[in-house]
């Protein structure tokens, strides 16, 4: 399965949440622009170079060509270099888009872009036996107290608690 990533948010909780290894494991092909990779520090860059000559990570090196015709393209004044970098390799690579960032995500959805984040990264790990329903719920729950962005969204504690009540049955 191919998959963009839009926002250095998503590596940035795989990598602190210590899934790395695991979610590059799954049968993914992933992509994402040198502006969302320069986004991360020297550590992440370092990590995830790891995946590169495995042919699991693409890193792309947006061309002056794409970039304009990425400019070309109407995208709320809102968005960074990186969220449209992410909205353009998901056309050009046939990919599912990641993101975090919730003007990119209703963005996504109102363009027929199929779009997740961290939750559906969560069920394809647990769907993977990559982890257990155990380490999901330590994880998730980890996930939500450290990051407001979870923490503060109704409709994602409301996801969250489908998933805990699912898991803890498991």
């Amino acid at each position: 399965m191919k998959i963009a990533i839009a926002d250095a948010s998503i590596f940035i909780e795989i990598i602190e949440l210590n899934i790395s290894r695991e979610f590059f494991a799954m049968e993914l092909e992933v992509h994402t622009s040198l502006d969302v990779y320069n986004e991360l520090d020297e550590s992440h860059q370092q990590l995830l170079n790891t995946y590169q000559p495995a042919k699991i990570l693409f890193v792309h090196n947006i061309t002056s060509e794409e970039k304009a015709e990425i400019y070309s393209e109407t995208y709320p004044k809102a968005f960074s270099c990186a969220d449209k970098t992410g909205l353009y390799l998901v056309k050009k690579c046939g990919a599912k888009l990641l993101s975090c960032d919730k003007p990119v995500r209703e963005y996504a959805k109102a363009n027929s872009i199929d779009v997740h984040g961290m939750l559906w990264i969560f069920d394809k790990l647990l769907q993977n036996g990559a982890i257990s329903p155990v380490r999901a719920t330590e994880l998730i729950l980890e996930l939500f107290s450290k990051n407001s962005i979870y923490r503060n969204k109704l409709d994602l504690q409301l996801e969250l608690n489908k998933r805990l009540s699912v898991w803890s049955a498991a």
